[in-house]
């Protein structure tokens, strides 16, 4: 390597390998194929090569504005969950406080159809007002109903609460509760079994059945638990208890919760 000719040689060589590096680095396919051509790539598997780069940037295009479009959505998303919930919690109203009274609060009044007889005692005992509806003896009307109820006025109103609870006990075999919205709307509860000694019984609002009057017949209508009343009405007779059926009911504490 001590020879002009031996330097010039090293000079070209170097040259020449220059080149075909370049040619990795430039946008001209003639140079790219040159360079892979004195690497021994067929053409074939260079188109080859170049289809499967593509597809490979295409994928990993679509798969950055995928992402770009997720992360708004979801960031858009989160944002308008959590203005929501503040939105939410900024207007909706508070929660009722729980409410328990007995006979002492309100107006209540028994109400007996024509023949039948009944009596209400109203007294205190430890401390607790409760009520004692007697029915003793029954006289069907013309079309074979008759009825007993026991209505009470001036109760709080019953918006947002969830349940209703009364202590219940006596030896007629039934009652029923009825929250009345005026004359013609009314939300009834379930048949309750009245025990023998004195139980708590938990009714939630949700499963009464909301009924509207038309034409004087009661009928079921569509709607959720009750928001408005303006009577409270504890039936013991027609629909609710057998024929002939006598005996006492001791009512309790009125619970809304």
């Amino acid at each position: 390597m001590n020879t002009d000719d031996e330097r010039r040689r090293v000079i070209e060589k170097a040259i020449a390998l220059k080149a075909r590096d370049d040619a990795w680095r430039t946008d001209d396919p003639r140079s790219l194929e040159a360079a892979a051509a004195e690497l021994g790539i067929a053409p074939d598997q260079l188109r080859e090569a170049r289809a499967s780069l593509a597809r490979e940037q295409a994928l990993a295009a679509e798969r950055r504005v995928s992402r770009r479009r997720w992360l708004i959505r979801g960031g858009g998303a989160a944002l308008a969950v959590i203005a929501g919930v503040g939105i939410w919690a900024a207007v909706r109203p508070d929660p009722p406080e729980p409410w328990t009274a007995d006979f002492s609060a309100g107006t209540w009044q028994l109400d007996v159809s024509a023949g039948t007889v009944a009596r209400l005692n109203v007294v205190a005992e430890g401390g607790v007002t409760v009520a004692y509806v007697t029915v003793e003896s029954i006289a069907p009307r013309g079309d074979g109903t008759w009825f007993v109820n026991l209505d009470g006025t001036g109760l709080p109103a019953i918006a947002g609460h969830e349940s209703v609870s009364v202590t219940l006990s006596g030896t007629l075999p039934n009652a029923r509760l009825y929250l009345e919205a005026g004359q013609d709307e009314r939300w009834r509860s379930p048949l309750i079994a009245v025990p023998r000694a004195p139980e708590r019984r938990t009714l939630p609002l949700a499963a009464f059945e909301h009924q509207t009057r038309e034409a004087g017949k009661w009928t079921t209508a569509s709607g959720s638990a009750p928001t408005r009343i303006d009577t409270i009405s504890w039936k013991f007779g027609h629909f609710v208890n057998p024929p002939g059926a006598t005996g006492a009911v001791r009512i309790g504490a009125f619970h809304l919760e």
